[in-house]
């Protein structure tokens, strides 16, 4: 069952992976979800290898008739590593 349960989360990551690299080739900034940040809020990496914390902002009401916009807030450069 261990030994399953690695195998299966391999398999994710290798395919989020290749799923991150057609992405960012295809000129679209990648999503990246963490539980370390608000609902509302997420990373995006863009092709230029630049990353942006941003936030899904609602204008509308609250009959749900309106958009959700990104807000990109301003952050220093964010050192990481992808696979």
């Amino acid at each position: 069952m261990i030994r399953e349960i690695s195998e299966l989360k391999n398999v994710a990551s290798s395919a989020i992976l290749r799923l991150r690299g057609r992405t960012l080739k295809s000129g679209q900034p990648f999503m990246i979800n963490t539980n370390d940040l608000p609902k509302n809020q997420c990373y995006l990496e863009f092709p230029d290898r630049k990353i942006q914390l941003v936030r899904a902002v609602w204008f509308g009401n609250n009959q749900g008739n309106g958009i959700y916009s990104i807000a990109i807030f301003p952050t220093e450069n964010i050192d990481y590593q992808v696979g």
